[in-house]
C-alpha cells in the first residue's frame, strides 16, 4: 500500500491562540496528516529555541524553508499576519486560519482538498456564505448574500456553466430609502432566471462582487445546496429538478422522499400553532443555526462528496 505523505506545516504564533489549538495540531500529526517542521512568532516573543519539541524560527527564516501550509494560530490578527506572510513571498493559498481546526470532526486532508481544489458552493440562499465563513475560506462562488427565487434556482443548477457565462442584468434597482433591494437576472427568454440581491444597496455594487467571484468558480468541484418546504405547492417540480443534478449536492427538505441527496433534519422542525392547534410544520433557519446543523452532519465529508457525512443527531430520514 502506498504511503500518503504528511503535509509539512509551519505554525505562526506561539501565544494563547496556539495553546487553544495545540491539541488539534498534535491530533492531526498523530493521524499522519501533518508534520509541524517549525513554529514562528515575533522576535520579541521568542525566548526559547523550541516548544513542544519543535524548533522556533524568526519569521524572516520562512523565506528559505520549504513547506506546504502555514497555519496561523491567531484569528484576531489573521489578516495582518497574512499581509506579513505575503511580503515573505508566501502564497495566500498556503495560509490557513488555525481556528478552523476547532470545527467538529475536523480533518486536515479533507479541509485542504477543498482549498486546493477550490470548492464552489451554489446555494439558493445564504447557506453557502455561512459555510465559507465557518471554514474560513475565500468565496469561490458568486452565490453569496443572494436569495434565489426557487423556480429560478432549480433552472440555474441544471445549466450552471451556461448561466455563469451570462452577464448579470438589472431588473430592478435598489432603493434604500424605499426599503427595496435590487433584483437581477441571468439568461434570456425561457431560460431567464431571477435573483433577489437582498444584502446589496445597489445593482452596481452587487455586480462588481458577482463578476469578481464568478471568475473564481471551479466547475470541476461544484457543490449544490437547495432547501424546500414540503408545504410548497411546487415541491415536486423542485425535487425533480434537484434529482437531475449530477454534481455533489444536498437538499434540506421538511418531508420524506426517495430522491437521493435529500435529507430531513428533525432538529430544524418548527411547529407553527394557532392556539392549541398545530397548523403547519416549517424549518428553522439552518443558515443562522449553523452550529445546530453541524451537530447533524460532518461538513467536510459532505463537501468532499463522501456518503457517510451524517452524524445521526436529529436526522429523521435520509434518501
Amino acid at each position: 500500500m502506498k504511503r500518503i505523505m504528511a503535509y509539512k506545516c509551519v505554525v505562526w504564533g506561539i501565544g494563547n491562540d496556539y495553546e487553544n489549538i495545540v491539541n488539534q495540531i498534535q491530533f492531526e500529526a498523530a493521524k499522519g496528516n501533518i508534520t509541524i517542521i517549525a513554529l514562528t512568532a515575533r522576535a520579541e516573543d521568542i525566548v526559547e529555541k523550541t516548544l513542544d519539541g519543535i524548533m522556533i524560527v524568526a519569521k524572516e527564516e520562512l523565506k528559505d524553508m520549504a513547506f506546504d501550509y502555514l497555519i496561523v494560530s491567531s484569528s484576531l490578527y489573521f489578516q495582518e499576519i497574512v499581509k506579513e506572510a505575503k511580503k515573505l513571498n508566501i502564497s495566500e493559498d498556503k495560509i490557513i486560519n488555525g481556528s478552523v481546526m476547532k470545527l467538529p470532526f475536523f480533518d486536515f486532508r479533507r479541509y485542504v482538498s477543498l482549498v486546493a481544489n477550490r470548492i464552489t458552493i451554489l446555494s439558493d440562499d445564504c447557506w453557502g456564505g455561512y459555510i465559507y465563513h465557518r471554514l474560513n475560506m475565500k468565496f469561490y462562488s458568486p452565490c453569496i448574500n443572494i436569495k434565489w427565487q426557487k423556480d429560478s434556482f432549480v433552472k440555474f443548477i441544471q445549466k450552471p456553466r451556461y448561466y455563469l457565462s451570462q452577464p448579470l442584468r438589472m431588473e430592478r434597482e435598489g432603493d434604500i430609502r424605499g426599503n427595496l433591494f435590487p433584483i437581477s437576472s441571468l439568461g434570456e427568454g425561457e431560460d431567464k432566471v431571477y435573483m433577489d440581491l437582498v444584502h446589496s444597496v445597489c445593482f452596481t455594487d452587487a455586480k462588481k462582487l458577482w463578476d469578481k467571484r464568478t471568475e473564481r468558480v471551479n466547475f470541476d468541484n461544484l457543490f449544490i445546496k437547495l432547501g424546500i418546504d414540503a408545504s410548497d405547492k411546487n415541491r415536486d417540480f423542485y425535487l425533480d429538478g434537484f434529482d437531475k443534478v449530477k454534481q455533489k449536492k444536498i437538499c434540506f427538505y421538511s418531508g420524506e422522499t426517495e430522491i437521493k441527496g435529500v435529507i430531513y433534519l428533525k432538529r430544524f422542525e418548527k411547529f407553527v400553532t394557532s392556539g392549541s392547534r398545530m397548523d403547519t410544520i416549517k424549518f428553522h433557519d439552518y443558515c443562522r443555526d449553523l452550529n445546530w446543523l453541524l451537530k447533524s452532519i460532518d461538513i467536510l465529508k459532505l463537501l468532499n462528496g463522501e456518503a457517510d457525512f451524517l452524524r445521526g443527531g436529529g436526522v429523521d430520514s435520509v434518501s
